[in-house]
């Protein structure tokens, strides 16, 4: 596994995670690395996946294209510089 490429790696967590069929799924930047076959192939799997996904990515768009509600972790609208 040491010697696989970043996105060979993302797709062998990808596959493990879907394979698993948790109830919650933790995805960061799933996206991230994937050559664009291997991105058509996640969408396909998160539209089949029943249980919840909970996704950090900093493309929010693609993921409110695909239905997610999308917020953000903390709100730094009002956070003054220091």
């Amino acid at each position: 596994v040491s010697s696989l490429s970043a996105g060979n790696l993302k797709k062998l967590q990808l596959i493990y995670a879907f394979m698993l069929q948790p109830s919650i799924l933790l995805l960061d930047e799933p996206n991230l690395a994937l050559d664009s076959k291997s991105v058509n192939a996640l969408w396909n799997n998160i539209e089949q996946f029943k249980g919840m996904i909970i996704c950090a990515s900093n493309e929010p768009e693609l993921f409110m294209k695909k239905g997610f509600t999308v917020m953000p972790l903390r709100d730094m609208s009002n956070v003054s510089p220091a």
